[in-house]
């Protein structure tokens, strides 16, 4: 992540990345708004549940909206 967009929106988890040329202006709730797109990219070293290591499978992506 850029230094630039980092600050912008504050962000201290060093695990997001954002797509820089994947930026588009639309319209949310009547309201004009930038998007950008990016994605969490870490790997956690066990399973929050069963607390097993090196099994855990990712099953693709979710999109999430933020308002900030």
């Amino acid at each position: 992540m850029s230094s630039i967009t980092e600050t912008l929106l504050q962000l201290k988890d060093k695990n997001i990345t954002f797509d820089h040329e994947n930026i588009s202006e639309c319209v949310i709730r009547h309201k004009k708004s930038l998007v950008l797109y990016g994605k969490l990219t870490y790997t956690p070293d066990c399973c929050p549940n069963c607390h097993a290591t090196n099994g855990i499978v990712k099953n693709g992506t979710r999109q999430s909206r933020l308002s900030l």
